[in-house]
């Protein structure tokens, strides 16, 4: 998990699934703008923040996580 989160530019598997993590944990994107000016969310800089990727407890969270409440 360390490893992933020193990723600056990751695969784009590695920004799927992280996405799918924050959407899973109902963490918000970030924010950022792009070089065009233009706002657009950021799940991969949500991921690497305290929440998810910088959580020491991340595994026995995801582990606990009710998947039979999954819609």
């Amino acid at each position: 998990m360390s490893e992933v989160k020193t990723l600056d530019h990751p695969p784009r598997t590695i920004k799927l699934v992280m996405k799918a993590v924050c959407v899973l944990l109902k963490v918000e994107p970030i924010v950022k703008r792009n070089s065009k000016g233009e706002y657009k969310p950021s799940y991969w800089k949500a991921a690497i923040g305290p929440e998810v990727l910088g959580n020491p407890s991340l595994p026995e969270v995801l582990a606990r996580y009710p998947r039979d409440q999954l819609t």
